[in-house]
């Protein structure tokens, strides 16, 4: 027997997804920015330049930032290395 897909699963599952939207994987702008300002600020700190910067809808959180510089820190800090002082 054949099971026929609903026409509003995709909607469902949009809604339902784990997560959302990552500025910081999306926006290389953004990201740019950020990881600027981590060089010689606090996460807090960063954020609030960012919002400063981007505005309330493009700016990235501080748990955004946190989450991302957890799970890329290694090769953000060997970037780091290479630029140089």
């Amino acid at each position: 027997m054949h099971k026929k897909e609903s026409p509003y699963k995709h909607l469902w599952i949009r809604e339902h997804r784990g997560g959302g939207f990552d500025v910081m994987v999306y926006d290389p702008e953004v990201r740019q920015y950020a990881l600027e300002c981590l060089k010689t600020m606090t996460f807090a700190d960063a954020a609030v330049a960012n919002k400063e910067r981007f505005g309330k809808d493009r700016a990235v959180s501080k748990s955004a930032l946190h989450r991302y510089w957890k799970k890329h820190r290694k090769t953000i800090l060997e970037s780091w290395s290479q630029q140089g002082p």
